[in-house]
């Protein structure tokens, strides 16, 4: 999985590079508004939403307490896919290797 973790460490050395970038250059509440009043604007949140409820479904599949889930999902809403990056990395890491643990978590064990 040693490739997979490296393209998952680039996306987020990319994503922190960006969002440096953003954080220096930008006004965030002035660029948003003008974001949300572009229908590809709205298309485009739509789609980072959308995103994230499949993302959170995996997260709650694979984690088999509740309360750990919605504690694993809710930086999502927050940091979105920063924090996914950083969650895939904590999958990759825990799953020691096993493919089958890192998409299944507790329930790789479990007769799907």
């Amino acid at each position: 999985m040693k490739p997979f973790t490296m393209f998952i460490l680039a996306l987020l050395a990319a994503m922190l590079g960006g969002i440096a970038y953003a954080v220096v250059h930008g006004d965030f509440w002035a660029e948003l508004n003008d974001i949300i009043a572009r229908p590809w604007g709205q298309a485009t949140l739509l789609d980072l939403y959308v995103g994230f409820a499949f993302i959170g479904l995996w997260i709650f599949w694979r984690e088999a307490n509740p309360v750990r889930a919605t504690m694993c999902f809710l930086p999502t809403l927050f940091l979105g896919n920063l924090y996914v990056c950083v969650y895939i990395l904590y999958a990759i890491f825990s799953s020691g290797g096993d493919k089958r643990v890192l998409m299944n978590g507790k329930r790789a064990d479990k007769q799907l």
